[in-house]
């Protein structure tokens, strides 16, 4: 482990926090991952987010809040925002609605 200067920023991803008085928050211990292990983890956030939004869709159609054709229009536009938001998204800040 390796010590990060306070203005450097790092992937959320893989931030680690050691609670110690004396310096915590301000000086962070973080893993040394590989840049494969780093886009491992992004694909897995990816796949995740992507399963939540589909089985939602699906919940509420099979529930009956939505018809088979406002599934398909609900599904297709909030795969569509998400695959926008993945695509410009900054990992190396934690956004509050994740």
């Amino acid at each position: 482990m390796e010590r990060v200067p306070n203005d450097e920023q790092i992937p959320v991803l893989y931030e680690i926090h050691h609670v110690v008085s004396d310096h915590y928050p301000y000086d962070k211990d973080v893993l040394e991952l590989e840049d494969s292990t780093i886009e491992a983890m992004k694909e897995a956030y990816r796949i995740l987010r992507l399963a939540e939004i589909y089985t939602t869709r699906i919940d509420w159609m099979m529930s009956g809040d939505d018809s088979e054709e406002s599934m398909h229009k609900r599904l297709k536009v909030e795969l569509e925002e998400f695959e926008e938001k993945y695509a410009s998204k900054d990992w190396t800040i934690l956004e509050e609605d994740e």
